[in-house]
Parts: structure tokens; C-alpha cells; sequence
């Protein structure tokens, strides 16, 4: 009996299976995206357990029982994320104590910048107002006693609906936050638990090749956290002495806040120097302090992506610049501010598994660093067969 030929079973093949790949990812991210509430904590908590997982390390080699090294480790992250509350918050009293000032030595420069633009562009006074009306940033006219009365009543049903939210905000943020210190202990106390769990997924054979990639996986995110926060205060230093002296206002407020932005890759920097023009604006706008954040900004940044980050980083992380990019935007998509802070560990161990995994290899290649060619990898995976 003749075999029967399958000329297009591969192309009819790759027609089916297409979409319900492209469905399956939408379904995916989609799903990501309801899950927040659920995933974001947890994913948090497992990024911080793994920060401090060092430290508990070494207190347990030195002799201390693994709950104890757990809960000092636990507790030393509090001392440090209470820490740096107590500061920003400290500065976050100052500027509100000086709002009133600020905001008449701002208004001056508002009103020119406003002269500007009705100058030099199309646009036309009174869709300039409608702006600002929209952004509640118009100047409050005198009415009749009806009017103002009912403004007031609207005012108040306002502010009611407002203190509402912000309560809500608060509540939920404090559940979210206990929840996340809750799962972080637990991770630290079980990790060993967790990593059992995992090996037994696989068979004998395979458990200790999957040990080494969990190894490296930890190891790259510490690494990558750990190195990222000395930066974090190296940053706050090199950014207070700049805007100190180039006169700006709150200087260490602006300098702590950059510093906590630089966690978000290129985004962050360029919010932090928003932020020190606008105080800079605050402290005056004088063309000499304008100029003094600017070049304090390009000065550092410079220090820190030339200098700093490949001293203390190097190429551990190893991961595409391309990347890079594409999961911080992703992050952001997904779950805002927190999924750009997560985005490049979570994808560094995405990176790790796929140059492990043979089946994946090819987007290990894609993900990371490596410049080798097609002729050079193949040579090396020939040497590496035995």
C-alpha cells in the first residue's frame, strides 16, 4: 500500500497552532493583569526574601538556629524600609510647611511660562484655561452669594468623596504592605522547604542540575538588589552634594526620591531630574540653579552608567539592554509602578532558565548579552557534548 504524502501537514500545523499561541499569551497577560491584588505582594515578598536571604546565610553559619537568622534578617529590612520612610517623610513635612512660599515664588514663573506659550504657539487663551480648569490649576473668581453657596455644598461633597478614597487608598495599601512583610518571613523560614518542593518536581537524575540553576538564579537577583542599593546611596550622596550646591531647596528629599527612582531603569532618572527642576523652579528659577541641577544630573548619571554600575554590577545580571527595556515597559503595563520595580530581577531569572533549559536555548541567546556567532555557539555545544 502506498504511504500517503503530508505535504502541508507542517504548514496546516503552524495555521492552527499560530493563533492559539498568540491566545494563550493574551489570556496570560490578561490574567496578569486581574491577578494583581493576588501576585504583585507575593512576587514583592519573594524579590525582598531573596535580598536579605545573605544575611541569613551568614548569621546561620555562625552558629544561629535558621528562625532566628530568619527573623533578624526579617527584621533588619524593616529597620532599613522604616528608616528611609522616617526621612522622606520627614522631608515630605517640610516641603508641606513651606508650600505657601513655594507656591508664590512658583506662580510668578508659571505666569511667564504660561505668556510663552500663548506667545509662540497656536495655542489660544481660552483653551489654555480649559486646561486648567481640567487640572484644577485656575484662579478662583469672586461670585454672587447663590453661586458661592453651591460651590461650597459641591466643595464639601468633594472633599467628602475624596477623604473616602484616600482612606480606602491607606487601607488598602496597609493591607497589601503587611501582607507583602508577612510572605517575606515566610519565604525566609521556609526557603528550604520550597526548594525541596521544586527539586522533587523532577527526577533524580536532574535534581542537581536544577539545584545549580536555582543557585544561579538566586544569586544573580541578590546580587543585582544588593549592588543596586549601594547605588541607591551612593547616589543620594553625589545627588545632595550637587543640588546643594547649586542652592536648591530640599535638597535631600530630591536627592533620596532620585535615588529611589533609579531603581526604574532610564524612566526613573529622568523623573528624578523632573522633579529637582521643579524644586529648582521652587527654590527661585534662577538661571544658576537651573543650570547646577542639569549639570548635576548629567554628571552623575554619567558616573553612574559608565563607572559605578559596571564596578559594582558588571555583567552578572546579563541581560540584553534591548530587554531591559521591553520588561520595564511590559512591568509597567502590567501592573504599573511596582511591575517596572520587579520587571528586571523576575526577567534576569526568566534569562537564567532559559540558558540552562536546552529546549530554550535559543531565547537564553536572545535574552542575554552574548555576542557569540551561530558558527561560535554551534563549536561550543559540540565541545560540550560528550
Amino acid at each position: 500500500m502506498q504511504e500517503r504524502k503530508t505535504y502541508f501537514s507542517k504548514p496546516i500545523l503552524f495555521l492552527v497552532l499560530t493563533p492559539l499561541l498568540l491566545m494563550g499569551t493574551f489570556i496570560f497577560f490578561y490574567g496578569l493583569t486581574k491577578a494583581q491584588p493576588f501576585l504583585a505582594p507575593l512576587l514583592t515578598a519573594f524579590v525582598l526574601a531573596l535580598l536579605i536571604i545573605p544575611m541569613a546565610k551568614k548569621l546561620e553559619k555562625w552558629g544561629l538556629k535558621s528562625i532566628f537568622a530568619s527573623l533578624i534578617s526579617f527584621l533588619a529590612l524593616i529597620v532599613v524600609f522604616l528608616g528611609v520612610s522616617f526621612v522622606v517623610s520627614l522631608q515630605i513635612k517640610d516641603v508641606l510647611e513651606d508650600w505657601e512660599e513655594l507656591k508664590e515664588s512658583f506662580m510668578p514663573k508659571l505666569k511667564e511660562f504660561e505668556g510663552f506659550i500663548l506667545d509662540h504657539t497656536p495655542m489660544e487663551k481660552e483653551s489654555l484655561e480649559e486646561y486648567k480648569n481640567d487640572y484644577g490649576m485656575s484662579e478662583e473668581e469672586d461670585g454672587d452669594g447663590e453661586n458661592e453657596e453651591e460651590e461650597d455644598n459641591g466643595n464639601e461633597e468633594d472633599k467628602g468623596e475624596q477623604a473616602l478614597q484616600i482612606m480606602g487608598g491607606t487601607i488598602t495599601f496597609l493591607t497589601n504592605f503587611l501582607i507583602t512583610l508577612v510572605y517575606v518571613f515566610l519565604f525566609m523560614h521556609f526557603r528550604q522547604h520550597f526548594k525541596t518542593f521544586i527539586l522533587l518536581l523532577f527526577p533524580k537524575r536532574k535534581q542537581e542540575e536544577v539545584s545549580v540553576i536555582l543557585g544561579k538564579s538566586s544569586t544573580v537577583v541578590q546580587t543585582y538588589l544588593l549592588g543596586r542599593l549601594f547605588l541607591m546611596v551612593i547616589l543620594v550622596i553625589l545627588y545632595s552634594i550637587g543640588l546643594l550646591i547649586s542652592g536648591v531647596e530640599n535638597w535631600l528629599f530630591v536627592s533620596v526620591i532620585a535615588a529611589i527612582l533609579s531603581i526604574i531603569p532610564f524612566v526613573g532618572n529622568f523623573l528624578g531630574y523632573l522633579i529637582a527642576m521643579a524644586m529648582g523652579l521652587f527654590s527661585g528659577g534662577d538661571t544658576g540653579i537651573l543650570l547646577g541641577v542639569t549639570i548635576t544630573f548629567l554628571f552623575v548619571q554619567f558616573l553612574d552608567s559608565y563607572i559605578l554600575q559596571p564596578m559594582v554590577l558588571g555583567g552578572k545580571l546579563d541581560v540584553h539592554p534591548f530587554f531591559i527595556i521591553f520588561s520595564v515597559i511590559l512591568g509597567n503595563e502590567i501592573w504599573g509602578i511596582i511591575g517596572m520595580v520587579l520587571a528586571i530581577p523576575l526577567f534576569a531569572i526568566v534569562s537564567i532558565l532559559c540558558r540552562n533549559i536546552p529546549q530554550l536555548d535559543a531565547f537564553g541567546y536572545l535574552f542575554s548579552n552574548d555576542n557569540e556567532t551561530f558558527e561560535e555557539k554551534r563549536r561550543k555545544n559540540a565541545e560540550e557534548k560528550p
